[in-house]
Order: structure tokens, then C-alpha cells, then sequence
């Protein structure tokens, strides 16, 4: 004969079997055990966020059943004598999540997913290490400026670190002053002095005690406009050359003269007149007295796009002497006195 328990017996129980024929009296077998053993429960848990190569701790509490346990475990794999609650170490190369497929206890009892006695899984994120996709690029601006430098990475948790080269070496930089952004992607530089002009940067990008280094970087200051020395005052005879000259620096300046001879300024052109009208000396030729009072200046211009006026500079032309009345010869006697006006 044969015996299947009832769902959810868990005690021993005994039977034996009477066997009668006619008037006879009944005979009866021998008493038979049965041990009802429950099917293992189980519940994984567990997972982590880790960095390549490390570990993460996975288990499995086992509330029935009797141990010691097979447990296989998807994407991990068979765990033999396992004691309920105890550390399973695993190591994936990348995001993994594990489920129960298999819980077998020392009885033989056993229960294969899908069931309602095989609960919980377990991710184990794997952080991606730090790589630069895209780097800072050089800058150009003008003094007092802003501007920015920024980098590109790919990675879990990130952490960024700016660093500065001012020619004394590279050091760390910090919020402050003209700096915001200095542990993150983008840099970003406030009122630039000229004497940032040629700084060189970079950026550290850390991840899983992993640093990537960025490319070396430069920023270029462009400086205004500035006259050091005005053009001055000239007093020439008729027939001579002047000269006036300016002293300016500036990044990328060019020069413009401009001349009043009543009626306003305009700017000069090289001619028969004048040289270098863009240059920073300019000559004024063969001077003539209708020239008298003329007055110039200069602009400086630059590619900061600010430019810079000098001061008036007059021209005074001296007419060269003329004769209006000549002296006549006179004839005089011995002794007298002759005079020529």
C-alpha cells in the first residue's frame, strides 16, 4: 500500500494494517513510523555597490528544513553544506543580480524556483572605473574675463580635483577667489588677471581609488589697450619733418592717427603729407605754415575690442623768413655815413 502525507504534516505519524476473513478473528500488521520532514524555506539576501575585484556578502537564512544545505544560487552556483545564515562571497565582474533556483537539505527534502519557499534576490552593483571621454580645451580670453575649462568622464562616483601650474609646478586648487568649481567637471575662472596669462591645468578624476589625468591645458590672457608714453607737442621750421610717437602695449594692437585741422578728427592716410599713419610713429613731411595748429592723436586699438585714445599732440609750424623790402645801393661822398634798411 501506498502512503502520501497530507499538505503541511509535519508529525510522525503511526499506522498498521488489520486484515479479517469471515467470522475469523482480525490479524494485525506490525505498526508503522512515518517522519512527515518539512521542505526547506529559504530567503537570500544581501548585495552591495563595490569596486572591481572586490567582494560582496550574499546569504541565505533557512527558517525549515534540516541542514547541512545544498543551495544553487543563479549566477553564482552551487554552495554545498551550507549552515543556514552563513557568508557566501562573490566577486562579479560586473552588475549581477542573484536569485534562488535550489535549496536541498540533508534529508533529501528539496524545492526548485519558482516557489513560494524560495524568496528574495541580491544585487551586487560594480562600479564603473573612471575613464576621460572627452578633455578640457585650451582658452583664449581677454583680462578680466571669465571663461571655463571642463572635462568629460565616464564612471560611477566620481570625484574631480582641478589643478594649477603657474610655472612652479602643478598644486591643488580650492574654491576661492577667482576659482568655483575646483572638485567638479567644470572649472570655471572669474576677473582673469593678465598675469594668469600662459597657466597651464588639469584635471585629476578618481574612482574606485583608480585617477585618470586629463591633458594639460593653457589659459591665454589677453591684455587691453595701454599708452605708456603720450605723443608730444612739436614745433617745426617751414620745410622740415615732425615726428610724433606713442609707446603702447596691449595684446594684438594696431595703430590709428587721426588728425584736426578745424573741422574735427579723421583719421590720416599715408601720403604725400604723412607716414605711417598706423604705425606708431607717425612723420609729417615737408611742413608748411597752413599746417600751424594742426592737432593729432592716436587710437590704439586692440583684439579686446577696448580702445585706447592718446592725448592731443599740436603741430606748430614756423614760417621761414622772408624779404619784403631789399636794400638799394646808394653813392655817398668821402667821409659820410651810408645805411641799408
Amino acid at each position: 500500500a501506498d502512503y502520501t502525507p497530507p499538505p503541511g504534516a509535519t508529525e510522525t505519524n503511526y499506522y498498521r494494517r488489520m486484515v479479517s476473513s469471515g467470522t475469523c478473528s482480525a490479524v494485525y500488521s506490525n505498526v508503522v513510523e512515518i517522519f512527515v520532514n518539512p521542505k526547506p524555506v529559504a530567503i537570500l539576501s544581501g548585495g552591495a555597490t563595490i569596486c572591481p575585484t572586490e567582494t560582496a556578502i550574499l546569504k541565505v537564512d533557512l527558517s525549515s528544513g534540516t541542514g547541512p544545505f545544498e543551495v544553487e544560487i543563479a549566477n553564482y552556483g552551487i554552495e554545498s553544506g551550507y549552515t543556514s545564515g552563513a557568508d557566501i562571497f562573490v566577486s562579479p565582474p560586473a552588475t549581477t543580480t542573484y536569485s534562488l533556483t535550489r535549496v536541498t537539505d540533508a534529508n533529501g527534502c528539496e524545492v526548485n524556483a519558482p516557489s513560494v519557499s524560495l524568496m528574495g534576490n541580491a544585487t551586487v552593483v560594480v562600479r564603473d572605473l573612471p575613464a576621460i571621454t572627452l578633455q578640457p580645451a585650451d582658452v583664449v580670453i581677454c583680462e578680466f574675463g571669465m571663461t571655463e575649462f571642463e572635462v568629460t568622464a565616464s564612471g560611477t562616483d566620481l570625484s574631480y580635483q582641478w589643478y594649477v601650474d603657474d610655472g612652479t609646478g602643478f598644486t591643488p586648487l580650492t574654491d576661492g577667489g577667482m576659482y568655483v568649481g575646483a572638485t567638479s567637471r567644470k572649472l570655471s575662472i572669474f576677473g582673469a588677471l593678465r598675469s594668469m596669462d600662459g597657466n597651464l591645468y588639469h584635471v585629476e578624476v578618481t574612482g574606485c581609488s583608480v585617477t585618470q589625468t586629463s591633458a594639460d591645458v593653457q589659459l591665454t590672457v589677453n591684455t587691453n589697450p595701454e599708452i605708456l608714453s603720450q605723443p608730444d607737442d612739436i614745433t617745426v621750421c617751414q620745410g622740415f619733418d615732425a615726428g610724433f610717437k606713442v609707446d603702447a602695449t596691449g595684446s594684438g594692437i594696431t595703430y590709428q592717427w587721426q588728425v584736426n585741422t578745424g573741422s574735427g578728427f579723421v583719421d590720416v592716410v599715408n601720403n604725400a603729407t604723412h607716414s605711417g599713419a598706423t604705425l606708431d610713429s607717425l612723420t609729417v613731411m615737408n611742413a608748411v605754415p597752413a599746417m600751424n595748429g594742426w592737432i593729432y592723436r592716436v587710437i590704439v586699438l586692440g583684439i579686446c575690442n577696448s580702445d585706447a585714445y592718446s592725448s592731443f599732440a599740436v603741430l606748430n609750424v614756423t614760417p621761414e623768413p622772408q624779404i619784403t623790402t631789399q636794400p638799394v645801393s646808394e653813392e655817398i661822398c668821402e667821409g659820410l655815413m651810408a645805411s641799408f634798411l
